[in-house]
């Protein structure tokens, strides 16, 4: 077998996923033919938003915003169960404002480093679980939570509030039962020693604030979105 053939699989196998999205594409583009009428398919608004939502996102991160926040709620935990409680309810709020898939990105390596320090490794998989569970569940609330929220706030011209209000409810639910969840572990004693966070750069957090703004600006469709990415 040719060096060739060995990387090609070795590709599909480490991105099956996008392989598999090519292939249907190619199907599907000969059922339909391209054509000019394709880029009418793409909901462009949608694109240049969550380009831009992650844009910021990476630069919230880069300025250590996540970490110093989130440094300052685990050192209150003194038991396993008030570090899951922190743990698994910062990616559900946190997905609310900068999506879930993001969230899991910054919160789970955060997770598994405060488990370690913590001598709590047997927790690793509960939480890596209920983080993702807790991502997903509190992204619904918000348009730039997921971008299927995103998608349908702007195709259907959703108001912000609308959108919220009818999210609200298995929101809270989902909330509830998380907390539920936390509750039935059994909690056990914590001594940790927390070194000081680093406060977020003020450059990188001012820049990263300023494009949020227009961020939400876009969302709330008082700027066209292209003009934010």
């Amino acid at each position: 077998m040719s060096k060739f053939v060995k990387r090609c699989i070795g590709f599909v196998q480490k991105e099956t996923i996008l392989c598999i999205a090519i292939a249907l594409a190619l199907i599907f583009s000969m059922i339909v033919p391209p054509n000019l009428s394709y880029i009418a398919y793409v909901d462009w608004d949608t694109l240049f938003l969550l380009f831009s939502l992650m844009a910021v996102t990476k630069g919230f991160q880069k300025a250590g915003l996540f970490l110093y926040l989130g440094n300052h709620l685990i050192k209150r935990a003194t038991t396993s169960r008030k570090m899951l409680f922190s743990l698994v309810f910062l990616p559900f709020i946190s997905s609310m404002v900068i999506t879930n898939d993001v969230s899991l990105l910054i919160f789970v390596p955060f997770g598994l480093t405060v488990l370690q320090m913590a001598n709590q490794e047997s927790l690793i998989v509960p939480l890596v679980v209920m983080q993702t569970v807790a991502a997903n569940l509190g992204s619904m609330l918000t348009p730039m939570g997921t971008p299927q929220n995103l998608y349908l706030y702007t195709k259907f011209n959703l108001h912000f509030g609308q959108l919220c209000q009818l999210m609200l409810p298995y929101v809270l639910l989902s909330a509830l039962c998380l907390t539920l969840l936390i509750l039935f572990r059994r909690s056990t004693s914590v001594p940790m020693s927390f070194s000081p966070a680093k406060p977020p750069d003020p450059k990188c957090f001012l820049c990263s604030s300023v494009g949020f703004s227009l961020c939400l600006l876009g969302i709330f469709q008082t700027i066209p979105p292209i003009l934010i990415a």
